[in-house]
């Protein structure tokens, strides 16, 4: 159980310093097109799921 709470505050303050990084040396516009790949590639996985998983 602590190590879920501590896996899931360290990947909140990494997840911030990574997006404030790519924020700062990108741009903030490619925040939004990383989460559309994510967004688009779950999407898919899910789609193609045997339908007794869901």
């Amino acid at each position: 159980m602590g190590f879920m709470e501590a896996a899931s505050r360290f990947s909140v303050a990494i997840g911030s310093l990574l997006g404030g990084f790519i924020a700062y040396k990108f741009g903030f516009d490619v925040l939004f097109i990383i989460m559309s790949i994510f967004s688009f590639t779950s999407a898919i996985y899910i789609y193609f799921l045997p339908r007794n998983l869901l």
